[in-house]
């Protein structure tokens, strides 16, 4: 857990190095109708390392339609993902903040700059798989692969994590409802409204044989109380799929790291 919580502020701190030379010259405009120009003088005279949730959360929510440029809006990113490891900002979820990052010129960045801010997301992951980021993990997830970040080597940990932690017990349960507790095969569309990329990479990894088996492992570890129920669920919901012949194989995951119980 510290481990997760060093390497998370080091990302943080790799984002604010990475942008220190984006800061705004005078007050980040926004449409007359929908900024008022009391909020953007307040939003420029903050510190941006100390600026409140509420009006970063309504300026990342704006950014790029109706207040500032991509370089605004990569000024403030990292205390947007400071503030969201933490708290509610504003209507703000992961996914909404990725696809902002695309709509910046995200493909246009130097790679160098790219693998920072892929850094910061997947440290975050990290950071929900032991409980110390109150953030929903399929937004997170979602987030995650639609700025090319690999999470099957996320989501192996994960697995290896989720037998000895409840917490990420409940993430690996989170994750592997959203793909494999709804009727027929995995959808090709976007899945309970997040990105089809997250889909595929969730699918790919949850929807398998291994899966099965290491959630009936987890089931023995976790049989108690709601986790238990959960894990129950996806079990049987893998078994109906194995049975009808549409549960294929994925990586099965290193048997020398997995212990019997």
């Amino acid at each position: 857990m510290d481990g997760d919580v060093q390497a998370w502020k080091a990302s943080i701190a790799a984002l604010y190095a990475m942008t220190r030379g984006d800061r705004p010259l005078g007050p980040v405009e926004g449409c007359p109708c929908c900024v008022s120009p009391g909020e953007a003088r307040a939003l420029h005279q903050v510190a941006r390392e100390s600026a409140p949730a509420e009006a970063i959360g309504r300026f990342a929510f704006k950014a790029m339609t109706t207040w500032g440029e991509p370089r605004d809006f990569r000024w403030f990113l990292p205390r947007v993902l400071e503030l969201m490891a933490i708290e509610q900002v504003g209507a703000l979820c992961f996914e909404i903040v990725a696809g902002k990052i695309l709509s910046a010129g995200f493909a246009a960045w130097p790679e160098s700059e790219r693998e920072v801010v892929r850094a910061a997301f997947a440290a975050l992951f990290r950071l929900r798989l032991g409980g110390g980021a109150s953030v929903e993990a399929i937004d997170l997830a979602a987030s995650c692969a639609l700025l090319g970040v690999d999470l099957r080597p996320l989501l192996e940990e994960l697995a290896l994590r989720a037998l000895d932690d409840a917490a990420a017990a409940e993430v690996y349960v989170e994750l592997a409802e959203s793909v494999v507790c709804r009727q027929g095969a995995p959808a090709t569309g976007a899945a309970h409204g997040r990105a089809a990329t997250a889909e595929a990479a969730l699918s790919g990894f949850f929807w398998s044989e291994p899966t099965l088996a290491h959630v009936e492992r987890l089931f023995f570890r976790f049989s108690d109380g709601r986790l238990g129920e959960r894990l129950s669920l996806v079990a049987q919901c893998l078994e109906l799929a194995g049975d009808a012949g549409g549960l294929p194989g994925a990586g099965p995951l290193p048997n020398h790291d997995i212990p019997s119980w």
